[in-house]
């Protein structure tokens, strides 16, 4: 145990050796997150969590999500390894920025919709208006309707068109560098 417990201690990640439902050892990471005071402490007090803790106090270990675990309601996921009968690996990651992403994106996709159905229900609107021959035969209300129409065209034109910057930009945002753009052997920046 004494051999973990140091390479433990090397690691970034929050880490916790839990044995017989008793944190046994926590490294630094562990403790700058729960505290200096949870080795020693019953797991359930250490990690507040009930799905988390039933996780660790299980047979089968696996893995748990908890939210507001650090200050800031931060998001993260609990790994829980059996590496023993009694005796588990516990490895705490801090996924609030994947979350905070996924978030984020569902709320763009939100408003892209509504951005985007707002111009086509126009659009629709006045079209069927202009198929109804009364409305469409009156050469000025035509001219306002088709007006509005163009307008709205436009407007869902340069959404989509914006749409595509950034979906071009996200598709090329992994892709490793290839120079400095200023042409082969070029000095400038470092290159």
């Amino acid at each position: 145990m004494a051999n973990s417990t140091h390479l433990l201690e090397y690691l970034q990640t929050p880490a916790l050796l839990v044995s017989k439902g008793q944190v046994s050892f926590a490294n630094k990471a562990a403790e700058a997150l729960l505290g200096n005071h949870i080795a020693g402490q019953d797991v359930r007090i250490a990690i507040r969590d009930p799905d988390a803790v039933e996780l660790i106090l299980g047979e089968t270990g696996g893995t748990a999500r908890i939210v507001g675990l650090s200050v800031g309601g931060s998001a993260w996921e609990i790994v829980c390894a059996v590496i023993g009968t009694d005796e588990r690996l516990v490895s705490l990651y801090d996924v609030s920025v994947q979350v905070s992403v996924a978030r984020a994106h569902a709320d763009f996709v939100a408003n892209a919709s509504h951005e985007l159905r707002t111009p086509l229900a126009s659009i629709l609107g006045y079209v069927e208006t202009l198929m109804n021959p009364k409305a469409g035969a009156d050469e000025e209300t035509r001219g306002k309707f088709l007006e509005t129409i163009r307008h709205e065209a436009k407007r869902m034109q340069t959404l989509v068109s914006d749409l595509m910057s950034l979906s071009r930009i996200e598709a090329n945002k992994h892709d490793v560098p290839t120079g400095c753009g200023h042409g082969a052997g070029c000095k400038r920046d470092g290159w």
